[in-house]
């Protein structure tokens, strides 16, 4: 096990910040300032960034372990109080999102019909220990990666923008 995540860190770690994340909005936005920029994201790209999220997820989880279940639900003060509160609200992330690729929102009332399913799922007093953000963390993960492995380069042409919108964004005729 111990060897496995030495594998997995030295590849994570030998992988340059632009392989993992290229398609930020906020790069989107520094790539067009600077001039024209070809965007594409194939399957690969789809899988390697999955698989990223699911070993750092897999890290933070590992550390709020070892918290006792007072520390855990402990009010920090910060904008999601607890490392409970954080986790859930990570949670209820990745689940927004894998709802919105499977289907995306075709108006402002499907997204905050989508919102307001999120928050009543993810209530963080719905989730009173680790081990029941874990349990509703493993559901989360099978279903995208039962997503990810579907995802063809053709349906991600069609989800993401294409390289000629962004072009044609970036650098007007």
């Amino acid at each position: 096990m111990a060897n496995k995540r030495s594998e997995r860190t030295a590849r994570w770690n030998s992988t340059s910040r632009s392989q993992i994340s290229r398609y930020t909005r906020w790069e989107l936005r520094f790539y067009r300032r600077k001039g024209c920029v070809a965007v594409t994201m194939t399957r690969e790209d789809i899988q390697l960034l999955y698989e990223y999220d699911r070993w750092a997820n897999n890290r933070v989880l590992q550390a709020a372990s070892a918290l006792s279940a007072e520390a855990f639900t402990r009010d920090l003060g910060g904008s999601f109080r607890s490392v409970r509160d954080t986790l859930v609200h990570i949670i209820g992330g990745e689940w927004i999102w894998l709802a919105y690729w499977r289907t995306p929102p075709h108006n402002p009332t499907e997204l905050t019909n989508l919102r307001m399913r999120r928050d009543a799922l993810f209530n963080p007093h719905a989730f009173p220990n680790i081990g029941a953000v874990r349990l509703k963390w493993s559901e989360i993960e099978k279903e995208q990666t039962e997503f990810v492995d579907q995802v063809t380069n053709e349906l991600l042409e069609r989800m993401l923008p294409s390289e000629s919108r962004i072009t044609a964004e970036c650098c007007p005729a």
